[in-house]
C-alpha cells in the first residue's frame, strides 16, 4: 500500500510540477490514476490491458469524454515509467452536446428562491445567493470559485489563482457582489462550507438541482452552464470575444468561439433581418419581435412597462418605476 501511495505522489509530482497541469484538477487526477494503477497491478502495464480497461468502462456506458480523460492520463504515465508503448494512442472523438443556457431571469430566479434549509437556513441562503450570482457574473469554472480566498479579493475584482490553464487572471466584479462575498463569514475562504472548509463542487450541483426542481425549471441545471450561460449571453450583447475569452480564462479565441453555441431561435431571429424576409413578415410576426425586443431591453428596477395589443395595433408605454 505504501508503495502504492508512494508511486501515486511521485507521478503527481511529475504532472503537475513538470508537466505544468492545473492544480484543480488534483482531486480527479488522484482518482483517476488510483483506479488506472488498481487494474495495471492485477493486468499489467501494457497497451492491450489498457486497451481491455477503456473496452470494460465502455460497456459501463461511459462517455467518450470520460474516456479520453483516462487515455490522457494513461499516455503521460506511459512516458513517466519511459515505456513510450502508448505514443500513437488516439483519442475517441468526442460527440458535441448543446446546452441550452439559462436566461437572466432563469438565472435570478435560482439566486433568489424561496429556499429553506433545516439548519443555518439564513447563512445558506446568502450561501448560494452570492455564489449563483458570482458564478453567473464572472464565468468562472466552479473550483475557481469554491477555491477562491479573501487575500485575492482586490476592491471591485478578483484574482483567480486555481484555474484549468494554470495562468492566474483578474476578474471585475460588481461591488454590491463583493460586499456579500466577503459578509458570508470571517473565514479566509470566501465560499465557505458550514463547517468553515472548501465546499465540494458536488454538494453544489445537488443544490443547484432542488432549487431547478423548485422553481419548475426544466432545462439541465449545473455550476458549468452559468459559464456557458455567461459566454452566450456576452455574445449575444456583442461584446468583444477578446474581452470575454480574457474575463473566463480562453487562452485561444477558438475556445471561446466552439464554447458558445446560439439557440436555433436566435439565429432564425438573425436570418429574419434580411430584406427579402422582413418584407414577408406578418404583423403579428412583426409585433411578436418588437415586444421581444422590448422586454429584453428593460431594466425592471428603473421602468414598468405595460403593453396593450388588439388584432390590429399595439401600445406600449414605459413609466419610470
Amino acid at each position: 500500500m505504501s508503495e502504492h501511495c508512494s508511486r501515486l505522489r511521485e507521478f503527481e509530482t511529475y504532472l503537475f510540477v513538470d508537466q505544468k497541469l492545473a492544480s484543480s484538477t488534483k482531486k480527479r487526477v488522484r482518482l483517476t490514476a488510483t483506479k488506472l494503477f488498481e487494474y495495471y497491478d492485477t493486468h499489467g502495464q501494457t497497451r492491450d490491458s489498457l486497451n481491455s480497461y477503456i473496452l470494460k468502462l465502455q460497456e459501463q456506458g461511459r462517455r467518450n469524454g470520460t474516456l479520453n480523460i483516462i487515455i490522457g492520463l494513461a499516455k503521460h504515465y506511459d512516458r513517466f515509467t519511459g515505456k513510450n508503448i502508448l505514443t500513437d494512442l488516439k483519442y475517441f472523438k468526442q460527440e458535441s452536446f448543446y446546452t441550452e443556457p439559462l436566461t437572466p431571469t432563469e438565472i435570478k430566479t435560482l439566486a433568489e428562491c424561496d429556499r429553506h434549509y433545516s439548519r443555518r437556513d439564513r447563512y445558506l441562503r446568502s450561501f448560494y445567493k452570492a455564489l449563483i450570482y458570482f458564478l453567473a457574473l464572472t464565468g468562472c469554472r466552479i473550483e475557481e470559485a469554491l477555491s477562491l480566498t479573501k487575500q485575492y479579493v482586490k476592491g471591485s475584482s478578483v484574482i483567480f489563482m486555481t484555474t484549468k490553464n494554470g495562468e492566474s487572471r483578474q476578474v471585475p466584479v460588481p461591488a454590491w457582489l463583493v460586499v456579500k462575498m466577503l459578509r458570508l463569514s470571517s473565514k479566509s475562504i470566501v465560499f465557505p462550507s458550514i463547517t468553515g472548509g472548501q465546499i465540494n463542487s458536488t454538494t453544489v450541483r445537488n443544490e443547484l438541482h432542488v432549487r431547478a426542481r423548485l422553481i419548475g425549471l426544466k432545462k439541465p441545471c449545473y455550476p458549468h452552464v452559468f459559464r456557458h450561460s455567461f459566454i452566450t449571453q456576452m455574445i449575444k450583447e456583442k461584446v468583444p470575444i477578446m474581452y470575454i475569452a480574457r474575463i473566463v480564462g480562453h487562452k485561444d479565441l477558438k475556445s471561446t468561439d466552439h464554447y458558445t453555441r446560439l439557440v436555433m431561435a436566435d439565429l432564425e431571429e438573425a436570418q429574419n433581418c434580411h430584406p427579402l424576409l422582413r418584407d414577408k413578415m406578418t404583423f403579428e410576426e412583426m409585433t411578436a419581435k418588437v415586444k421581444r425586443y422590448i422586454a429584453s431591453s428593460i431594466i425592471t428596477n428603473l421602468c414598468k412597462l405595460s403593453i396593450t395589443e388588439t388584432a390590429k395595433s399595439l401600445a406600449i408605454q414605459i413609466e419610470k418605476a
